[in-house]
Protein backbone atom coordinates (compact mmCIF):
# COMPACT_ATOMS: atom_id res chain seq x y z
CA UNK A 1 0.00 0.00 0.00
CA UNK A 2 1.39 3.40 -1.01
CA UNK A 3 1.75 6.46 1.22
CA UNK A 4 -1.38 8.07 -0.29
CA UNK A 5 -3.54 5.03 0.49
CA UNK A 6 -2.14 4.81 4.03
CA UNK A 7 -3.29 8.36 4.68
CA UNK A 8 -6.51 8.60 2.66
CA UNK A 9 -7.48 4.93 2.30
CA UNK A 10 -8.05 2.83 -0.81
CA UNK A 11 -10.36 3.96 -3.59
CA UNK A 12 -13.07 1.64 -2.25
CA UNK A 13 -12.71 2.99 1.28
CA UNK A 14 -12.95 6.59 0.06
CA UNK A 15 -16.02 5.83 -2.05
CA UNK A 16 -17.71 3.98 0.80
CA UNK A 17 -17.24 7.04 3.03
CA UNK A 18 -19.13 9.10 0.44
CA UNK A 19 -21.96 6.56 0.42
CA UNK A 20 -22.23 6.35 4.23
CA UNK A 21 -24.46 9.48 4.58
CA UNK A 22 -27.02 7.91 2.24
CA UNK A 23 -27.02 4.73 4.32
CA UNK A 24 -27.53 6.78 7.48
CA UNK A 25 -30.56 8.47 5.89
CA UNK A 26 -32.02 5.12 4.85
CA UNK A 27 -31.62 3.72 8.35
CA UNK A 28 -33.15 6.87 9.85
CA UNK A 29 -36.38 6.08 7.98
CA UNK A 30 -36.77 2.68 9.64
CA UNK A 31 -39.28 3.81 12.33
CA UNK A 32 -41.39 5.68 9.76
CA UNK A 33 -41.52 2.70 7.39
CA UNK A 34 -42.28 0.25 10.19
CA UNK A 35 -45.26 2.37 11.22
CA UNK A 36 -46.93 2.04 7.81
CA UNK A 37 -49.57 -0.56 7.14
CA UNK A 38 -48.98 -3.11 4.37
CA UNK A 39 -51.28 -1.15 2.07
CA UNK A 40 -49.53 2.14 2.82
CA UNK A 41 -46.12 0.57 2.29
CA UNK A 42 -47.02 -1.04 -1.04
CA UNK A 43 -48.67 2.20 -2.23
CA UNK A 44 -45.23 3.85 -2.11
CA UNK A 45 -44.62 2.43 -5.58
CA UNK A 46 -47.34 4.53 -7.21
CA UNK A 47 -46.17 7.54 -5.17
CA UNK A 48 -42.59 7.15 -6.43
CA UNK A 49 -43.74 6.77 -10.05
CA UNK A 50 -45.80 9.97 -9.82
CA UNK A 51 -42.82 11.85 -8.40
CA UNK A 52 -40.62 10.61 -11.25
CA UNK A 53 -43.24 11.74 -13.78
CA UNK A 54 -43.26 15.13 -12.06
CA UNK A 55 -39.55 15.59 -12.71
CA UNK A 56 -37.73 14.01 -9.79
CA UNK A 57 -34.84 11.62 -10.53
CA UNK A 58 -34.01 8.16 -9.24
CA UNK A 59 -31.30 9.68 -7.07
CA UNK A 60 -33.90 12.01 -5.53
CA UNK A 61 -36.01 9.10 -4.31
CA UNK A 62 -33.20 6.60 -3.67
CA UNK A 63 -33.20 6.91 0.11
CA UNK A 64 -36.97 6.46 0.46
CA UNK A 65 -37.13 3.68 -2.13
CA UNK A 66 -34.36 1.70 -0.48
CA UNK A 67 -35.96 2.15 2.95
CA UNK A 68 -39.27 0.98 1.50
CA UNK A 69 -37.84 -2.19 -0.04
CA UNK A 70 -35.86 -2.93 3.09
CA UNK A 71 -39.05 -2.83 5.14
CA UNK A 72 -40.90 -4.91 2.53
CA UNK A 73 -38.13 -7.53 2.69
CA UNK A 74 -38.42 -7.65 6.47
CA UNK A 75 -42.18 -8.22 6.32
CA UNK A 76 -42.33 -10.59 3.34
CA UNK A 77 -39.07 -12.54 3.64
CA UNK A 78 -38.16 -12.04 7.26
CA UNK A 79 -34.81 -10.62 6.10
CA UNK A 80 -33.69 -7.03 6.63
CA UNK A 81 -30.63 -5.85 4.69
CA UNK A 82 -27.57 -4.89 6.75
CA UNK A 83 -25.67 -1.65 6.25
CA UNK A 84 -23.13 -3.30 3.97
CA UNK A 85 -25.98 -4.63 1.84
CA UNK A 86 -27.45 -1.14 1.57
CA UNK A 87 -24.02 0.04 0.43
CA UNK A 88 -23.90 -2.74 -2.15
CA UNK A 89 -27.31 -1.78 -3.46
CA UNK A 90 -26.31 1.86 -3.87
CA UNK A 91 -23.15 0.85 -5.74
CA UNK A 92 -25.21 -1.29 -8.11
CA UNK A 93 -27.65 1.57 -8.70
CA UNK A 94 -24.69 3.77 -9.61
CA UNK A 95 -23.75 1.37 -12.39
CA UNK A 96 -20.66 0.03 -10.68
CA UNK A 97 -19.44 -3.44 -9.71
CA UNK A 98 -19.53 -4.59 -6.11
CA UNK A 99 -17.10 -7.17 -4.79
CA UNK A 100 -18.91 -8.95 -1.98
CA UNK A 101 -17.72 -12.18 -0.44
CA UNK A 102 -19.73 -15.37 -0.76
CA UNK A 103 -22.46 -15.54 1.86
CA UNK A 104 -22.93 -11.77 2.16
CA UNK A 105 -26.41 -11.89 0.61
CA UNK A 106 -25.90 -10.57 -2.91
CA UNK A 107 -29.34 -11.86 -3.98
CA UNK A 108 -31.04 -9.63 -1.41
CA UNK A 109 -28.76 -6.72 -2.28
CA UNK A 110 -30.03 -6.74 -5.88
CA UNK A 111 -33.67 -6.20 -4.83
CA UNK A 112 -33.11 -2.56 -3.85
CA UNK A 113 -31.49 -1.16 -7.01
CA UNK A 114 -33.76 -3.37 -9.13
CA UNK A 115 -36.87 -1.96 -7.50
CA UNK A 116 -35.61 1.62 -7.76
CA UNK A 117 -34.71 1.37 -11.46
CA UNK A 118 -37.87 -0.57 -12.33
CA UNK A 119 -39.88 2.47 -11.28
CA UNK A 120 -38.87 4.06 -14.59
CA UNK A 121 -41.00 1.45 -16.37
CA UNK A 122 -38.20 0.43 -18.76
CA UNK A 123 -37.58 -3.05 -17.37
CA UNK A 124 -34.68 -4.41 -15.31
CA UNK A 125 -32.68 -7.57 -16.08
CA UNK A 126 -30.97 -9.55 -13.32
CA UNK A 127 -28.59 -11.95 -15.03
CA UNK A 128 -26.81 -14.93 -13.54
CA UNK A 129 -24.79 -17.85 -14.85
CA UNK A 130 -27.26 -20.73 -14.84
CA UNK A 131 -30.94 -21.54 -15.03
CA UNK A 132 -31.16 -22.88 -11.49
CA UNK A 133 -29.95 -19.63 -9.93
CA UNK A 134 -32.21 -17.50 -12.13
CA UNK A 135 -35.28 -19.55 -11.18
CA UNK A 136 -34.30 -19.74 -7.51
CA UNK A 137 -33.63 -16.02 -7.14
CA UNK A 138 -36.88 -15.12 -8.91
CA UNK A 139 -38.84 -17.44 -6.62
CA UNK A 140 -37.14 -16.20 -3.44
CA UNK A 141 -37.16 -12.47 -4.17
CA UNK A 142 -40.31 -12.33 -6.32
CA UNK A 143 -42.71 -11.97 -3.36
CA UNK A 144 -41.03 -8.69 -2.39
CA UNK A 145 -41.51 -7.15 -5.84
CA UNK A 146 -45.11 -8.35 -6.03
CA UNK A 147 -45.83 -6.97 -2.58
CA UNK A 148 -44.66 -3.62 -3.91
CA UNK A 149 -46.88 -3.89 -6.98
CA UNK A 150 -44.25 -4.81 -9.56
CA UNK A 151 -44.25 -7.78 -11.91
CA UNK A 152 -41.43 -10.34 -11.96
CA UNK A 153 -40.61 -13.20 -14.31
CA UNK A 154 -37.90 -15.79 -14.80
CA UNK A 155 -36.35 -16.98 -18.04
CA UNK A 156 -33.64 -19.52 -18.59
CA UNK A 157 -32.07 -22.10 -20.81
CA UNK A 158 -34.53 -24.98 -20.55
CA UNK A 159 -35.62 -24.47 -24.14
CA UNK A 160 -32.10 -24.13 -25.49
CA UNK A 161 -30.69 -26.90 -27.64
CA UNK A 162 -27.52 -27.57 -29.58
CA UNK A 163 -24.09 -26.65 -28.28
CA UNK A 164 -23.27 -24.37 -25.38
CA UNK A 165 -22.46 -21.61 -27.81
CA UNK A 166 -24.80 -22.45 -30.67
CA UNK A 167 -28.54 -22.59 -31.04
CA UNK A 168 -29.93 -24.47 -34.02
CA UNK A 169 -32.94 -23.17 -35.87
CA UNK A 170 -34.93 -19.96 -35.49
CA UNK A 171 -37.83 -20.72 -33.17
CA UNK A 172 -40.07 -18.42 -31.15
CA UNK A 173 -41.37 -18.91 -27.65
CA UNK A 174 -44.95 -17.64 -27.38
CA UNK A 175 -44.39 -16.61 -23.79
CA UNK A 176 -41.21 -14.61 -24.32
CA UNK A 177 -42.93 -11.32 -25.00
CA UNK A 178 -44.96 -11.56 -21.81
CA UNK A 179 -41.88 -12.60 -19.86
CA UNK A 180 -39.81 -9.65 -21.03
CA UNK A 181 -42.63 -7.19 -20.33
CA UNK A 182 -42.21 -7.82 -16.59
CA UNK A 183 -40.71 -5.05 -14.48
CA UNK A 184 -38.01 -7.41 -13.18
CA UNK A 185 -36.67 -10.26 -15.34
CA UNK A 186 -34.37 -12.91 -13.87
CA UNK A 187 -32.55 -14.82 -16.58
CA UNK A 188 -29.18 -16.26 -17.61
CA UNK A 189 -26.55 -14.53 -19.71
CA UNK A 190 -26.75 -17.12 -22.48
CA UNK A 191 -30.57 -17.18 -22.59
CA UNK A 192 -30.63 -13.39 -22.85
CA UNK A 193 -27.98 -13.49 -25.56
CA UNK A 194 -29.86 -16.04 -27.66
CA UNK A 195 -33.10 -14.12 -27.22
CA UNK A 196 -31.39 -10.96 -28.37
CA UNK A 197 -30.27 -12.72 -31.55
CA UNK A 198 -33.69 -14.28 -32.16
CA UNK A 199 -35.37 -10.94 -31.56
CA UNK A 200 -33.27 -9.39 -34.31
CA UNK A 201 -33.97 -12.18 -36.79
CA UNK A 202 -37.74 -11.71 -36.92
CA UNK A 203 -39.12 -10.28 -40.15
CA UNK A 204 -42.04 -8.36 -38.66
CA UNK A 205 -41.92 -5.66 -35.99
CA UNK A 206 -44.90 -7.20 -34.16
CA UNK A 207 -42.94 -10.42 -33.67
CA UNK A 208 -40.28 -8.73 -31.55
CA UNK A 209 -40.45 -9.68 -27.90
CA UNK A 210 -37.55 -7.82 -26.29
CA UNK A 211 -37.84 -4.29 -24.99
CA UNK A 212 -35.01 -1.84 -25.46
CA UNK A 213 -32.21 -2.61 -23.01
CA UNK A 214 -32.17 -0.30 -19.99
CA UNK A 215 -30.54 -1.58 -16.79
CA UNK A 216 -28.86 -4.89 -16.01
CA UNK A 217 -27.36 -6.37 -12.85
CA UNK A 218 -24.96 -9.24 -13.51
CA UNK A 219 -24.39 -11.77 -10.76
CA UNK A 220 -21.09 -13.66 -10.87
CA UNK A 221 -19.88 -10.78 -13.03
CA UNK A 222 -16.31 -12.07 -13.23
CA UNK A 223 -17.51 -15.23 -14.97
CA UNK A 224 -19.80 -13.38 -17.39
CA UNK A 225 -17.84 -10.21 -18.15
CA UNK A 226 -14.33 -11.66 -18.07
CA UNK A 227 -14.16 -15.46 -18.42
CA UNK A 228 -16.95 -15.62 -21.01
CA UNK A 229 -16.50 -12.14 -22.51
CA UNK A 230 -15.43 -13.28 -25.98
CA UNK A 231 -17.57 -16.42 -26.10
CA UNK A 232 -19.71 -16.16 -29.25
CA UNK A 233 -23.39 -16.97 -29.07
CA UNK A 234 -24.45 -18.22 -32.49
CA UNK A 235 -27.80 -18.82 -34.14
CA UNK A 236 -27.41 -21.37 -36.90
CA UNK A 237 -29.65 -22.92 -39.52
CA UNK A 238 -29.26 -25.74 -42.02
CA UNK A 239 -28.54 -25.00 -45.68
CA UNK A 240 -31.14 -26.14 -48.17
CA UNK A 241 -28.67 -28.46 -49.91
CA UNK A 242 -26.03 -30.45 -48.04
CA UNK A 243 -22.59 -30.31 -49.63
CA UNK A 244 -21.28 -33.48 -51.29
CA UNK A 245 -17.68 -32.29 -51.25
CA UNK A 246 -16.73 -33.67 -47.83
CA UNK A 247 -15.87 -37.17 -49.03
CA UNK A 248 -14.05 -35.97 -52.15
CA UNK A 249 -11.91 -33.38 -50.36
CA UNK A 250 -11.16 -35.82 -47.53
CA UNK A 251 -9.74 -38.31 -50.04
CA UNK A 252 -7.77 -35.53 -51.72
CA UNK A 253 -6.15 -34.47 -48.45
CA UNK A 254 -5.02 -38.04 -47.73
CA UNK A 255 -2.94 -37.92 -50.93
CA UNK A 256 -1.11 -34.75 -49.86
CA UNK A 257 2.34 -34.65 -48.28
CA UNK A 258 3.42 -32.32 -45.49
CA UNK A 259 6.32 -30.08 -46.46
CA UNK A 260 5.55 -30.40 -50.12
CA UNK A 261 1.83 -29.72 -50.42
CA UNK A 262 1.15 -28.00 -47.09
CA UNK A 263 2.85 -26.55 -44.03
CA UNK A 264 1.72 -26.81 -40.42
CA UNK A 265 2.65 -24.69 -37.41
CA UNK A 266 0.98 -24.76 -33.99
CA UNK A 267 -2.76 -24.51 -34.69
CA UNK A 268 -2.50 -23.33 -38.28
CA UNK A 269 -2.10 -25.18 -41.59
CA UNK A 270 -1.89 -23.84 -45.13
CA UNK A 271 -1.23 -24.98 -48.69
CA UNK A 272 2.12 -24.39 -50.34
CA UNK A 273 2.45 -23.22 -53.92
CA UNK A 274 2.88 -26.85 -54.96
CA UNK A 275 -0.20 -27.78 -52.96
CA UNK A 276 -2.28 -25.11 -54.68
CA UNK A 277 -1.22 -26.32 -58.13
CA UNK A 278 -1.91 -29.91 -57.08
CA UNK A 279 -5.43 -28.95 -55.93
CA UNK A 280 -6.11 -27.16 -59.21
CA UNK A 281 -5.02 -30.24 -61.13
CA UNK A 282 -6.98 -32.66 -58.95
CA UNK A 283 -10.26 -30.72 -59.13
CA UNK A 284 -9.71 -29.56 -62.72
CA UNK A 285 -10.03 -25.86 -61.91
CA UNK A 286 -7.97 -22.90 -63.10
CA UNK A 287 -7.80 -20.77 -59.91
CA UNK A 288 -8.07 -22.36 -56.47
CA UNK A 289 -8.76 -18.98 -54.84
CA UNK A 290 -11.36 -17.62 -57.26
CA UNK A 291 -14.87 -16.87 -55.98
CA UNK A 292 -16.25 -19.47 -58.38
CA UNK A 293 -14.45 -22.27 -56.53
CA UNK A 294 -14.89 -20.95 -53.00
CA UNK A 295 -16.67 -24.12 -51.80
CA UNK A 296 -13.87 -26.37 -53.03
CA UNK A 297 -11.34 -24.13 -51.28
CA UNK A 298 -13.39 -24.17 -48.07
CA UNK A 299 -13.83 -27.93 -48.02
CA UNK A 300 -10.15 -28.60 -48.73
CA UNK A 301 -9.23 -26.32 -45.84
CA UNK A 302 -11.70 -28.06 -43.51
CA UNK A 303 -10.44 -31.51 -44.51
CA UNK A 304 -6.81 -30.45 -44.12
CA UNK A 305 -7.52 -29.08 -40.64
CA UNK A 306 -9.39 -32.25 -39.71
CA UNK A 307 -6.39 -34.42 -40.61
CA UNK A 308 -3.63 -32.22 -39.19
CA UNK A 309 -5.03 -30.23 -36.26
CA UNK A 310 -7.63 -32.59 -34.73
CA UNK A 311 -6.40 -35.85 -33.26
CA UNK A 312 -8.73 -38.73 -32.40
CA UNK A 313 -8.53 -39.33 -28.66
CA UNK A 314 -7.35 -35.81 -27.93
CA UNK A 315 -9.77 -33.36 -29.57
CA UNK A 316 -12.56 -35.88 -30.16
CA UNK A 317 -13.51 -39.54 -30.15
CA UNK A 318 -15.84 -41.75 -32.16
CA UNK A 319 -18.64 -43.25 -30.07
CA UNK A 320 -20.00 -46.78 -30.35
CA UNK A 321 -22.93 -45.31 -32.29
CA UNK A 322 -20.58 -43.94 -34.92
CA UNK A 323 -20.78 -40.30 -33.85
CA UNK A 324 -17.89 -37.87 -33.55
CA UNK A 325 -18.00 -36.54 -29.96
CA UNK A 326 -15.83 -33.60 -28.94
CA UNK A 327 -13.63 -33.76 -25.84
CA UNK A 328 -13.10 -30.92 -23.38
CA UNK A 329 -9.51 -29.79 -23.81
CA UNK A 330 -9.01 -29.07 -20.11
CA UNK A 331 -10.88 -31.96 -18.47
CA UNK A 332 -11.03 -34.61 -21.20
CA UNK A 333 -14.75 -35.04 -20.63
CA UNK A 334 -17.18 -35.83 -23.42
CA UNK A 335 -19.00 -32.78 -24.76
CA UNK A 336 -22.16 -34.52 -25.89
CA UNK A 337 -24.40 -32.45 -28.15
CA UNK A 338 -21.71 -29.95 -29.06
CA UNK A 339 -20.46 -29.58 -32.62
CA UNK A 340 -17.80 -27.55 -34.34
CA UNK A 341 -19.22 -24.90 -36.60
CA UNK A 342 -18.69 -23.97 -40.21
CA UNK A 343 -18.46 -27.53 -41.55
CA UNK A 344 -15.47 -28.55 -39.43
CA UNK A 345 -17.46 -31.21 -37.60
CA UNK A 346 -18.61 -32.73 -40.90
CA UNK A 347 -14.98 -32.78 -42.08
CA UNK A 348 -14.06 -34.79 -38.98
CA UNK A 349 -16.92 -37.21 -39.72
CA UNK A 350 -15.65 -37.65 -43.28
CA UNK A 351 -12.15 -38.29 -41.93
CA UNK A 352 -13.44 -41.01 -39.59
CA UNK A 353 -15.69 -42.58 -42.24
CA UNK A 354 -18.91 -42.19 -40.24
CA UNK A 355 -22.26 -40.80 -41.37
CA UNK A 356 -21.97 -37.10 -42.14
CA UNK A 357 -24.46 -35.03 -40.16
CA UNK A 358 -26.32 -31.99 -41.40
CA UNK A 359 -24.13 -28.91 -41.59
CA UNK A 360 -25.30 -25.74 -39.86
CA UNK A 361 -24.43 -22.23 -40.98
CA UNK A 362 -24.22 -19.20 -38.71
CA UNK A 363 -26.93 -16.60 -39.35
CA UNK A 364 -26.40 -14.38 -36.29
CA UNK A 365 -23.79 -14.06 -33.56
CA UNK A 366 -22.86 -11.86 -30.62
CA UNK A 367 -20.31 -12.04 -27.80
CA UNK A 368 -21.24 -11.48 -24.17
CA UNK A 369 -18.96 -8.44 -24.11
CA UNK A 370 -20.84 -6.77 -26.95
CA UNK A 371 -24.20 -7.85 -25.55
CA UNK A 372 -23.76 -6.15 -22.19
CA UNK A 373 -22.16 -3.05 -23.68
CA UNK A 374 -25.58 -2.41 -25.27
CA UNK A 375 -27.10 -1.65 -21.87
CA UNK A 376 -27.06 2.09 -21.07
CA UNK A 377 -26.60 1.15 -17.42
CA UNK A 378 -24.78 -1.98 -16.27
CA UNK A 379 -23.86 -3.15 -12.78
CA UNK A 380 -22.41 -6.35 -11.41
CA UNK A 381 -21.46 -8.23 -8.28
CA UNK A 382 -19.12 -11.08 -7.48
CA UNK A 383 -16.84 -12.39 -4.79
CA UNK A 384 -13.65 -11.83 -6.81
CA UNK A 385 -13.42 -8.70 -8.95
CA UNK A 386 -10.86 -6.20 -7.63
CA UNK A 387 -7.88 -7.88 -9.32
CA UNK A 388 -9.56 -7.30 -12.69
CA UNK A 389 -10.63 -3.71 -11.97
CA UNK A 390 -8.40 -2.18 -14.64
CA UNK A 391 -9.73 -4.51 -17.33
CA UNK A 392 -13.36 -3.92 -16.33
CA UNK A 393 -12.82 -0.16 -16.37
CA UNK A 394 -11.08 -0.25 -19.73
CA UNK A 395 -13.56 -2.55 -21.47
CA UNK A 396 -16.87 -1.71 -19.82
CA UNK A 397 -16.19 1.63 -18.13
CA UNK A 398 -17.27 0.00 -14.85
CA UNK A 399 -15.52 0.73 -11.56
CA UNK A 400 -15.10 -1.96 -8.92
CA UNK A 401 -15.64 -1.26 -5.23
CA UNK A 402 -14.83 -3.70 -2.44
CA UNK A 403 -17.52 -3.97 0.23
CA UNK A 404 -16.38 -5.31 3.61
CA UNK A 405 -18.25 -8.27 5.14
CA UNK A 406 -20.99 -7.65 7.67
CA UNK A 407 -18.88 -9.36 10.33
CA UNK A 408 -15.09 -9.76 10.52
CA UNK A 409 -13.94 -12.65 8.38
CA UNK A 410 -12.53 -15.70 10.18
CA UNK A 411 -11.40 -17.55 7.07
CA UNK A 412 -7.67 -17.60 6.45
CA UNK A 413 -6.58 -17.24 2.83
CA UNK A 414 -3.28 -19.02 2.22
CA UNK A 415 -0.68 -17.73 -0.17
CA UNK A 416 -1.01 -18.71 -3.83
CA UNK A 417 1.16 -21.55 -5.08
CA UNK A 418 2.67 -21.55 -8.56
CA UNK A 419 3.74 -24.54 -10.65
CA UNK A 420 5.82 -24.75 -13.82
CA UNK A 421 3.27 -26.93 -15.61
CA UNK A 422 -0.19 -28.45 -15.33
CA UNK A 423 1.10 -31.92 -14.46
CA UNK A 424 2.90 -30.75 -11.31
CA UNK A 425 -0.12 -28.68 -10.33
CA UNK A 426 -2.40 -31.72 -10.55
CA UNK A 427 0.06 -33.90 -8.63
CA UNK A 428 0.26 -31.33 -5.83
CA UNK A 429 -3.54 -31.09 -5.69
CA UNK A 430 -3.93 -34.88 -5.51
CA UNK A 431 -1.33 -35.08 -2.74
CA UNK A 432 -3.15 -32.41 -0.75
CA UNK A 433 -6.48 -34.19 -1.22
CA UNK A 434 -5.01 -37.48 -0.01
CA UNK A 435 -3.59 -35.78 3.08
CA UNK A 436 -7.00 -34.39 4.02
CA UNK A 437 -8.64 -37.74 3.23
CA UNK A 438 -6.20 -39.58 5.46
CA UNK A 439 -7.04 -37.17 8.25
CA UNK A 440 -10.74 -37.97 7.88
CA UNK A 441 -11.70 -34.54 6.58
CA UNK A 442 -14.17 -34.18 3.68
CA UNK A 443 -12.84 -32.54 0.53
CA UNK A 444 -14.81 -30.72 -2.19
CA UNK A 445 -12.97 -30.58 -5.50
CA UNK A 446 -14.35 -28.13 -8.08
Amino acid sequence: MGAFEKIFGTHSERELKRIKPLVDKIEALRPEMMSLSDEELSSKTSEFKKRLEAGETLNDILVEAFATVREASRRVLGMEPFRVQLIGGIILHQGRIAEMKTGEGKTLVATMPSYLNALEGEGVHIVTVNDYLAQRDAEEMGPVYRFMGLTVSAGGEEEESGSAGTKTGISQNAGKKEMYQADIVYTTHSALGFDYLLNNLVTRAEDRFLREFYYVIIDEADSVLLDSAQTPLVISSSPRVQSNLYGMTDFFVTTMEEGRDYEKEDKAVWLTEDGIRYAETFFQIDNFYSEEYFEINRHVTLALRAHTLFENGDAYMVSKDGEVVLLDGSTGRLMNGMKLRGGQHQALEAKEGVKISQENRSVAAVTFQNLFLMFPKMAGMSGTMIDASDELLGVYGAKVLVIPPNRPRKRVDLRDQYFPNKEEQIQAAVKEILNYYAAGRPVLVV
